[in-house]
Order: C-alpha cells, then structure tokens, then sequence
C-alpha cells in the first residue's frame, strides 16, 4: 500500500487498503486516520466507513463504533456484518437493548453466519444466566467453522474449557491457545470478549480472569 501511495496519494482505495491492514495489526489510530483519508477522498467506500467503525470498536470508542456503523448501514443495509458489529458495540458499552435488538436483526438476515450468532449468544451469557444458553453454546462449538478460519476455532475451544467445562484447567487452555502464536487481533479481540466474561456470575467470572490476565501476561513479554 504504501508504494501505491507514494506513486499516487489521492489513491482513496489504497488508503483504505493500508488502514485495514492497520486494524488487522492492532494500530487503531492508524486506522482510523488511514480510514478517514480514504473516506475525505471517496465517501462512496461504505465498506470502509464500516471498517473504520470496527476500528473505533476494537478500541473500545463504542459511541464513535455506532456513528460510524450506522451511518454505513443507512447507506448499505446488506452489510449484515457491519449489522453484528454494532450489536457488538452496544454490548460492549452495555446497551443491551439495543444489542439485542441488531444481533436478532444479524442473525435473522444471515442464520447461518458464525459471527452474528456468535456475538449474540455472547449477548445472552453476558445478560445470564449460562445455564439458558450453555445448550446452544454446545452446538454453536460442535459446529464446523465456515469458511475454514482457524482464529476462531482456537478461540471457540478456549471459550469450551471455560464455559461448559470447569473441570478442566484454565492454564492448560489458555496456554494451548496461545501456543498456536495468535497474532495481535485475534489477542485484541478475546481480551474483549474475556472482559466482558469476566463481569458475568455462573462461576465464569473468575475463570475468564484468569485467562484473560495470563493472555495479557503473555503477551507483554
């Protein structure tokens, strides 16, 4: 990207391309900044406004997630992924309702997308309590992961040991998650989710402590 740049600065696909990669690495600011440039450059680039909402998510601006989504849904509304990203976003900033109300939208428009269904029943074991929704956490692990992606079926087989089976040790998962060297966003996205896990009852709380400070641990070596 940055040689496409150099050749042409006023390349707004390119700018968008290069904040992605910044997402992906973990650099929010960067993101945001690239994301922007491209949007001042062509507002048309929906999928990048949607980008950068995701940007601002995963750092945890969750007022500015929501502007950024909404807007690129009111100008695209097929973009059900940028639909499950704002029910992320009110979750994480603890506006339930209105999470529930986008994630059933998601879900809805595309059952057999992992992701949708995945944020929601994030929804509903953050709201509790796990016993109502450790059936559908069961199938939802079970399942192949499609496509093929396998950030999330480490993620998955953390989240098995710590949800439905507490007789397994948290050390050993986490360090075999870790194992396989995730890269900064999937680090960045299961802190996330281990936070939100962290504040739940059922007996999750405390594991998904203790996972999320050995990751963070890890990570700062």
């Amino acid at each position: 990207m940055n040689r496409a740049l150099a050749h042409d600065a006023h390349n707004a696909r390119a700018w968008a391309l290069r904040g992605e990669t910044h997402r992906w690495l973990g650099h929010h600011e960067q993101a945001v900044d690239d994301l922007t440039t491209a949007l001042e450059l062509d507002p048309t680039l929906t999928w990048a406004l949607a980008s950068r909402g995701q940007a601002h998510q995963q750092a945890g601006h969750h007022d500015q997630a929501v502007t950024d989504l909404t807007t690129a849904l009111e100008l695209d509304p097929t973009l059900t992924w940028a639909l499950a990203s704002r029910g992320q976003a009110h979750r994480q900033a603890g506006h339930y309702e209105k999470a529930r109300e986008d994630l059933e939208r998601a879900v809805e428009t595309a059952p057999g997308d992992l992701s949708s269904t995945f944020e929601k029943l994030m929804l509903d074991t953050v709201e509790g309590p796990l016993e109502a929704c450790a059936e559908q956490w069961r199938r939802l692990i079970a399942s192949p992961v499609s496509p093929p992606d396998e950030a999330a079926t480490r993620f998955l087989g953390l989240l098995r040991i710590l949800l439905l089976e507490p007789e397994n040790g948290v050390a050993e998962a986490t360090e075999e998650f870790l194992f396989a060297n995730p890269d900064h966003e999937e680090i960045t996205d299961a802190l996330a989710y281990l936070t939100e896990l962290a504040a739940v009852g059922d007996g999750v709380a405390d594991r998904a402590w203790q996972c999320r400070q050995l990751i963070v641990e890890r990570a700062s070596e």
